[in-house]
């Protein structure tokens, strides 16, 4: 998985570093296209060498601790990125009680071998997924990148219920964060990102019967992944799409 998910992105970005050939008006003489002068009066007779350079992106992979397989998804997407150099973010995040918990397994600066980091990941059943994205949006404002990615590997069901269990001990001064509060402060995150310019991929984990929540977050930029035969093609024919 790990290597078709490169051989993707490697073509492209390739392919957008070669060189096109435009003719003009002006540049460097094609001796072979004097005759179209004469013949048609056509004066686009010279050749100017276009180099296109690479677009820069950078890729931030966000898990929400509800799955332990995401580790691995996560770290094959992190893997492919890395060896073709692009900068790659891989954070999680939960809560505990009223305070976010996010955990950075590697920066877009790190070498790749802290890839291995991302198998330190916890699974935890609760989170509120706006909150995070909304953070994670914020940090990726600081990046100097043509394009910025963020792909969020989730079980499509944000919720935390912070006093779950605490009656009769403590409550926590908080408000509960379920059902469709949850939802569409979550989707409002995604929208608010791609209003900025941020292209936003949900990579869904979970149960079929949840699809539709899922939908309601991400609208048409979410896949549902059964297996890991069809995982790197999505990917990477996602980022393929962006880069275009």
């Amino acid at each position: 998985s790990i290597n078709e998910l490169r051989e993707i992105l490697k073509k492209k970005l390739v392919f957008d570093d070669e060189e096109d050939i435009e003719f003009s008006n002006s540049g460097n003489l094609v001796v072979s296209r004097i005759w179209k002068n004469k013949a048609f009066n056509e004066d686009k007779i010279f050749a100017r060498i276009d180099k296109r350079e690479m677009t820069s992106i950078s890729v931030d992979i966000l898990l929400d601790a509800s799955s332990s397989q995401m580790a691995a998804q996560a770290y094959i997407i992190a893997e492919a990125l890395t060896s073709l150099n692009i900068p790659t973010r891989v954070l999680a995040f939960s809560n505990l009680f009223n305070f976010l918990v996010v955990n950075e397994f590697r920066d877009y600066k790190d070498p790749r071998s802290k890839n291995s980091k991302i198998f330190d990941y916890k699974a935890s059943g609760s989170n509120r997924d706006g909150l995070a994205l909304s953070l994670v949006a914020k940090l990726m404002d600081a990046g100097d990148y043509d394009k910025k990615i963020m792909i969020v590997l989730s079980d499509g069901k944000p919720n935390d219920k912070i006093n779950l269990g605490t009656k009769g001990f403590f409550e926590v001064d908080g408000q509960d964060y379920v059902d469709d509060l949850a939802i569409k402060d979550t989707a409002q995150e995604v929208f608010n990102m791609k209003l900025r310019g941020k292209y936003v991929l949900g990579i869904f984990t979970g149960q079929e019967e949840d699809l539709e929540v899922e939908k309601k977050i991400f609208g048409r930029d979410f896949a549902y992944v059964k297996n890991y035969d069809r995982f790197s093609k999505i990917i990477g024919f996602y980022i393929d799409d962006i880069l275009d």
